[in-house]
């Protein structure tokens, strides 16, 4: 069941990348990683979902989209990738691809910018890709592109290590 609830919300998260490439928002951040051992660098915007869940995502000019979706509620620490999706789950693609496991770590989080490192297995059918040495930087925006306050709950003194500790690789 969970795995089924997984490709449903993988399938969400594609038609939201897929959507939200088409308005105007400017970039608020970076995403980098290594994949098939070409390290890649992308913009990224980084939104609240449900709740105080997070979604961070890529996209490149070649048509490459990254994806991480953090059940967070409001805090620093490790997440893991995982088939029963408790924690985080993240997308790639070309080609569909669903996080099976692999960890996500939240360095810095003050509800208005978020910063940290990922590393995950991936599959689609029978093909398989490892995205490693991931980092992101990104402020949180609403939908049209705007700056926000921290939602209700989120504690923002929390920062393990500080805003913007990590910056975009060159």
């Amino acid at each position: 069941m969970r795995l089924i609830c997984k490709l449903m919300l993988a399938g969400c998260f594609f038609a939201m990348i897929s959507s939200c490439e088409k308005d105007n928002t400017e970039p608020y951040g970076f995403i980098s990683y290594k994949v098939d051992g070409i390290i890649k660098t992308l913009s990224t915007n980084a939104y609240y979902n449900t709740g105080n869940s997070i979604v961070i995502y890529g996209t490149g000019s070649n048509g490459e989209k990254i994806a991480l979706y953090i059940f967070m509620h409001g805090k620093t620490g490790e997440f893991q990738f995982a088939k029963d999706i408790d924690s985080a789950l993240a997308t790639y693609s070309p080609g569909y691809f669903v996080s099976d496991s692999g960890k996500l770590s939240v360095d810095s989080f003050d509800g208005r910018h978020i910063s940290g490192t990922f590393a995950f297995a991936s599959s689609s059918g029978k093909e398989k890709k490892n995205i490693t040495n991931g980092q992101f930087s990104s402020t949180i925006v609403n939908p049209n592109g705007e700056n926000i306050s921290p939602r209700p709950g989120i504690d923002t003194s929390i920062s393990a290590k500080g805003l913007n500790t990590i910056k975009a690789p060159k």
